[in-house]
């Protein structure tokens, strides 16, 4: 339950200012979680943002990115 409510709190600071987190690949930033080993890359399309992976900290970026297209 704590990791769904850090996730959830992590999408209304993206939601709020997503402008002002880091850039990580193409047009994907990137949020990492305060409590968690996990970030949340997303991208901003029409003044509404889009979750691309919810993704431990330990993996291989090369998973997520293979979402981009």
């Amino acid at each position: 339950m704590e990791f769904m409510s850090e996730i959830q709190i992590l999408l209304q600071r993206i939601a709020s200012t997503p402008e002002q987190l880091s850039m990580m690949y193409r047009d994907v930033r990137k949020a990492v979680a305060r409590c968690f080993p996990y970030c949340t890359h997303f991208r901003e399309r029409n003044q509404h943002i889009v979750v691309l992976a919810v993704f431990h900290s330990a993996r291989n970026p090369s998973v997520w990115q293979q979402r981009v297209k």
